[in-house]
């Protein structure tokens, strides 16, 4: 009872001392909370609330982002490669074909110079090492020994020759000159076959078979001192001193044609061949006879349905012999025939139209039957 009332009593006084010491100095009094006051408590108490909430979505997505990120690399790098594939693939094949016709390049270049060799061996011969082989031509004829220097001497038929003819088969070479397109043949053959090389110029012809017995090709090339024509027998001829103008198409002397006419032995391609009409490739060259050659040459070749010819258009010749454009195809085309030209640097067959012929120096042309072997031939190393 003492401690309760002592309690209380001490309680209450106090109570009292201390509102007399408020009252005595009021700036010790203490902020109370009011009512205002504890409004603003309960407004900050949602903000705390959402900002531990932020903090805890923070968190969530930076676990989950930590495990699908691993899983999102390879999708995406998926994906890129699907999509970049086709450009990656493209830009490949052209880095690589570039690649390739570089190295062509510069191992053709290489080629051309090291084969840049010319020995004299005589007052009437020069030895040349050329694309093909040893080859032996006077040194008088400017023209032929620049060009076999340089490799570019009707490179687009000696190219398209080794495409067409392989082992065992049968060239004829009318108007062989010196025997570039000789020798181009003979290396396709690999020493099995035939081949028949023309010349009538007696000069050229001798260095002719010097030059394929220099290239161990003797066996298998028989030459021949002859003009081939449309009737067999003896006819005039203008033979320059160069191998560059050999021909029968006019006794006649042109502008640029400076030598006599001499009396050459003429054979047809249809006589030559009537106990062996076998051939598949006949290269003409005749200086404007061209049609002459062809007219002594039906029989063969239509015997011979998937022969070719490769002929050497040059249309001042042609005029000259008295004949159009399209008079001089048409002769072909009558033993149902078509022509192609052939790139000069390339080889390829490639399809021109007729006013384009007239307008060059001088062209190639390979004519076949539509639809036979030679044109695959000629078209698969495009």
């Amino acid at each position: 009872m003492h401690n309760k009332l002592r309690a209380g009593v001490d309680l209450e006084l106090t109570f009292k001392s201390q509102m007399r010491r408020l009252a005595l100095n009021p700036s010790q009094v203490r902020d109370t909370p009011t009512l205002d006051d504890s409004r603003g408590h309960d407004n900050v108490a949602p903000k705390g609330l959402r900002a531990r909430a932020g903090k805890s979505l923070h968190s969530l997505l930076s676990a989950v982002v930590r495990r699908v990120k691993p899983r999102l690399y390879p999708i995406a790098a998926a994906l890129r490669r699907y999509l970049t594939a086709p450009v990656q693939e493209e830009m490949q094949a052209l880095r690589a074909k570039l690649q390739g016709e570089i190295r062509t390049q510069v191992a053709e270049l290489g080629a051309r110079l090291d084969r840049r060799v010319m020995v004299v061996c005589g007052p009437d011969e020069v030895l040349v090492r050329s694309d093909v082989g040893y080859v032996l031509c006077s040194p008088r004829d400017y023209a032929l020994l620049t060009g076999l220097l340089e490799g570019d001497l009707e490179r687009g038929a000696r190219l398209l020759i080794p495409k067409l003819l392989g082992p065992g088969d049968v060239f004829i070479d009318v108007g062989a000159n010196i025997g570039v397109h000789t020798l181009a043949a003979a290396r396709a053959m690999q020493g099995l076959g035939r081949i028949v090389a023309f010349e009538p110029c007696e000069p050229t012809k001798r260095l002719l078979e010097k030059t394929v017995g220099l290239n161990g090709f003797s066996g298998i090339v028989d030459i021949r001192q002859a003009a081939v024509s449309s009737r067999s027998g003896c006819q005039q001829s203008l033979l320059e001193g160069t191998s560059d103008h050999h021909g029968l198409s006019s006794v006649s002397r042109p502008a640029d044609m400076r030598g006599a006419p001499v009396d050459v032995c003429c054979v047809t391609l249809d006589e030559f061949t009537a106990s062996n009409p076998v051939v598949t490739l006949i290269r003409i060259d005749a200086r404007g006879a061209e049609l002459d050659v062809l007219d002594g040459s039906g029989s063969l070749i239509r015997q011979n349905e998937g022969a070719a010819l490769m002929v050497k258009f040059v249309p001042a010749q042609v005029r000259r012999a008295g004949h159009t454009t399209r008079e001089w195809l048409s002769r072909f085309e009558a033993l149902g025939l078509a022509y192609r030209v052939i790139d000069n640097e390339t080889g390829v067959p490639e399809s021109w139209p007729e006013e384009k012929l007239d307008r060059v120096e001088s062209v190639d042309l390979l004519f076949a039957r539509p639809g036979v072997e030679v044109w695959h031939k000629a078209e698969m190393w495009r």
